[in-house]
């Protein structure tokens, strides 16, 4: 789960903090003055605020996730107990009532919260209910569609994420640190293409594609889809030419043997076909792709 805040710092944001200390030192002012096992639930409430004050986000501006509560919550659940036992022996009926209330509540909660933990994509609509500007969230949600086949929705998170990362955010200052990563915008940029090129729109998928590899001249997979894309046009010098440049890079890429035995078969020259493809089932054994191509054309023989 992911949630992001723009921490302000002027006096009014400061509010919630005094009204809290105010609430806090009424609840110590009463246990003082009305409850008689006093040491038991302070050592409760002490277990609960020491364990929860290094983490907590008074201090340093961060938001506090729920697995932070795990350990300080043993105090919480302890001091409720005492409270409600001291009711009891005077409301016993009422407190049985509302505690019995209570259970079930939190109990329905938590049934309806499973549904939100179905799949990775009901996970990612989810949070992204509570970080709408988040680069992260949006391109995961991006992938679990592209995933599931469902390329126009993946398209659209995907445009998303490239649209709060120029800018357009009012949150944008959040993200400093996916700015600064070129791997993962070349990344974004590279499954932008591939959606571009699935629906086929080579020209906005070829400029995806070259930007990707503008961020990060690495990325084996962008190579990949650019030539491609260029076979699909019949551009096959400029496919030859990405291919092989992408080996230079990584010669153990079977892929791009496969995609230079397509250029070979196109062009007619069967024997650089055959080679190129030998050569990725001596990197890959197990690329059924390529043993199926290679028996269609025993075939035709």
């Amino acid at each position: 789960m992911e949630r992001r805040l723009i921490f302000k710092k002027d006096f009014f944001s400061f509010l919630p903090y005094i009204i809290f200390f105010l609430i806090l030192a009424s609840v110590f002012y009463l246990i003082f003055k009305y409850t008689k096992r006093k040491r038991l639930l302070l050592f409760a409430l002490g277990w609960f605020f020491i364990l929860l004050l290094p983490q907590s986000s008074f201090f340093l501006p961060y938001l506090i996730a729920e697995h932070f509560l795990y350990l300080p919550s043993i105090g919480f659940f302890l001091s409720i107990s005492i409270l409600l036992e001291k009711i009891r022996q005077r409301r016993g009926k009422i407190v049985s009532f509302f505690v019995f209330i209570w259970v079930s509540y939190y109990s329905f909660l938590t049934f309806t919260a499973n549904i939100n933990w179905q799949n990775s994509i009901t996970f990612y609509r989810w949070t992204e209910k509570y970080s709408p500007y988040s680069l992260r969230i949006h391109y995961l949600l991006g992938i679990h569609y592209v995933e599931e086949g469902l390329y126009d929705k993946g398209l659209e998170e995907f445009v998303k994420t490239a649209q709060i990362y120029e800018g357009v955010s009012i949150l944008k200052e959040i993200d400093k640190f996916y700015k600064k990563d070129k791997k993962f915008l070349a990344a974004l940029h590279y499954n932008i293409g591939f959606i571009l090129s699935q629906k086929g729109l080579f020209k906005k998928a070829e400029k995806e594609y070259k930007k990707a590899l503008e961020f990060n001249p690495l990325l084996l997979e962008a190579y990949n889809g650019l030539g491609c894309l260029y076979i699909k046009e019949r551009r096959l010098r400029e496919a030859e030419e990405i291919f092989k440049k992408l080996l230079k890079i990584e010669p153990s890429f079977s892929k791009a043997y496969y995609n230079l035995g397509i250029i070979y078969l196109l062009k007619g020259e069967k024997e650089k076909t055959l080679k190129a493809w030998k050569k990725a089932l001596e990197i890959n054994p197990d690329y059924e792709l390529v043993k199926e191509s290679l028996r269609k054309i025993d075939v035709k023989k």
